[in-house]
């Protein structure tokens, strides 16, 4: 399972920072925890967290990682989210024939 951008808000941290739909979330960080991102509900916690404090965003843009730092709101406006994104977990499921 895979962590997918599906919307982001223009004016949000995310919006100004340069992430877009599409991007792959695959890692989290501050100045003291790393994490390898599986699930929307990690994504959410990490920033929680932090909001008012820098964390860095490691994303998969087609088969190039980039990496964007952004602030996470402490007050955002309504039902926009402390960054400024929509998320989708996406994957594949395999399945036997029968």
């Amino acid at each position: 399972m895979r962590v997918e951008i599906v919307g982001v808000v223009n004016d949000s941290p995310a919006g100004i920072t340069g992430l877009k739909r599409g991007d792959v979330i695959v890692g989290l960080r501050d100045a003291e925890v790393m994490l390898r991102v599986e699930s929307i509900s990690e994504v959410q916690e990490f920033i929680d967290r932090r909001r008012g404090r820098e964390v860095f965003i490691e994303v998969l843009r087609g088969d190039e990682r980039h990496e964007f730092s952004l602030i996470p709101r402490i007050e955002p406006p309504e039902g926009e989210g402390a960054i400024g994104i929509s998320m989708l977990n996406v994957g594949l499921r395999k399945a036997s024939w029968y």
